[in-house]
């Protein structure tokens, strides 16, 4: 029997909770379409890209979001959850199909963790759990710790591109006499 794999990564956004949640559910299906391309944001697919040693391996994959909800963080604060699946279009049989929650949440008033948990059954039975343990776990593990610091990256960059552009909404001119 071929045993489901567990992925674990997180990163942080050095913004309050609420402002993070609130970019996060703007459009999540556009911001992990654009975390998996490092910035193609309109990709109608998106593809995975991972450096292991000398080789960069990728696949096409589709993201599906399954559900949003309030959630809880491990000390009681509230949460933003996210389940989403992501799988190849082309070649399901031969990637795994990942089954994934994002979560958000306050560490402190001016931090917040990106905590995501997934798990992945080897495609192609016994071969491919030869082969996962190999090389394809090491790939997910590094497309997931990439996809996380991407929609880290695009948090941060959003919410600072809009506290400036309030800021600068609140900036009158005065004329000089």
């Amino acid at each position: 029997m071929i045993k489901h794999h567990e992925l674990h990564c997180f990163d942080y956004v050095n913004h309050d909770y609420a402002s993070v949640r609130e970019a996060l559910l703007a459009d999540p299906l556009a911001i992990f379409r654009a975390a998996t391309t490092r910035g193609a944001r309109d990709a109608a697919n998106s593809e995975l890209r991972v450096v292991v040693g000398a080789m960069e391996l990728a696949a096409e994959i589709e993201i599906d979001i399954v559900s949003t909800w309030p959630s809880r963080s491990p000390l009681g604060k509230p949460a933003q959850a996210i389940t989403l699946t992501w799988k190849s279009p082309r070649r399901p049989g031969w990637f795994p199909t990942m089954s994934a929650t994002l979560t958000c949440y306050a560490l402190s008033s001016t931090e917040t963790e990106l905590d995501f948990d997934g798990t992945y059954d080897p495609p192609l039975g016994v071969f491919g759990a030869a082969i996962d343990a190999v090389a394809l776990h090491e790939f997910a593990e590094r497309a997931v710790a990439n996809f996380v610091k991407e929609v880290a990256s695009y948090l941060r960059e959003e919410i600072g591109r809009r506290k400036s552009a309030r800021q600068h909404d609140g900036i009158v001119a005065h004329p000089v006499v």
